[in-house]
């Protein structure tokens, strides 16, 4: 999964599995397979980096939704607190 990021901000999600266009230029579903890194963020795209630490066995537990934050040149998918699921 990647992000478009302008401005500094996410302005939308990518599977990757599909082309973008970005102002007039069309790009391929290859950039996200044969770019580097560095070319892709060099037109606004990151890769979205899933910080797991918060989630839990969803049949014991209900996890939060996921939450997207871009910092420091990188976009962080993370989940909040859980809560245990009642069980008798």
């Amino acid at each position: 999964m990647y992000a478009l990021i302008t401005d500094g901000s996410i302005t939308k999600y990518l599977s990757g599995n599909r082309g973008i266009t970005l102002g007039d230029i069309q790009y391929p579903k290859a950039i996200f397979t044969l770019w580097s890194k560095s070319e892709r963020e060099a037109i606004g795209i990151y890769e979205v980096i899933h910080n797991n630490t918060n989630k839990k066995d969803e049949q014991w537990y209900t996890n939060t939704n996921v939450s997207y934050t871009f910092s420091d040149g990188v976009v962080t998918a993370s989940y909040g607190s859980s809560t245990a699921k009642a069980h008798a």
